[in-house]
C-alpha cells in the first residue's frame, strides 16, 4: 500500500512530500518552512547549517532555535491559538480559525507536541499538507512568512 492512500486526502488534509528525494524523514521543520518560504529544500539546508554555525542553535530545536532561525527568515510568531473557552485548537479546527480570523497567508505550524507542517491557504479554505495527517492533534505555537 502506497503511504498516499494510508493517508487519503480530506477536508483538513492533503497527502504531500516536499522532500525533493520523496524521502520519508524526520525532516519536517525543513520540508514545512521550504514550502511555505519558497526557499529551494537544498538552498534551505544550508541556511540551517549556516545558522547552528554561527549561532550554536539547531533551527529544529522546537524552542529558542527554531523561533530565532524563524525569524532570521522573516517568519512573525503567533502564540498558540485557543477557543474562547481555554481549550487548543486541533488542526481540523485550526483550518476554520485561519479562515475565521481572515488569515489568508500559508502558515507553519507546531502540531502534536513535536512535529512541524504547514496549513496551505488556496481555493478560500486551508489545508495540512504533510506526509501523514496530523489535524487530529493539538496545534500550538504558528509562524507566517
Amino acid at each position: 500500500m502506497k503511504r498516499s492512500d494510508r493517508y487519503p486526502n480530506t477536508n483538513w488534509f492533503m497527502y504531500y512530500n516536499h522532500n525533493p528525494k520523496s524521502r520519508i524523514t524526520t525532516d519536517c521543520v525543513t520540508r514545512a518552512i521550504s514550502f511555505v518560504s519558497g526557499i529551494p529544500y537544498d538552498e534551505l539546508l544550508k541556511k540551517m547549517c549556516s545558522f547552528q554555525i554561527e549561532t550554536g542553535y539547531d533551527p529544529t530545536d522546537g524552542s529558542v532555535g527554531m523561533n530565532k532561525f524563524f525569524f532570521s527568515l522573516g517568519f512573525r510568531k503567533n502564540a498558540q491559538p485557543k477557543t474562547a473557552s481555554n481549550k487548543k485548537y486541533t488542526g481540523k479546527q485550526f483550518c476554520n480559525y485561519l479562515l475565521e480570523s481572515g488569515c489568508t497567508q500559508n502558515v507553519v505550524a507546531n502540531i502534536g507536541g513535536h512535529h512541524v507542517t504547514t496549513f496551505i491557504f488556496s481555493d478560500g479554505i486551508y489545508k495540512c499538507y504533510d506526509i501523514w495527517d496530523p489535524t487530529d492533534f493539538c496545534v500550538g505555537n504558528f509562524w507566517i512568512n
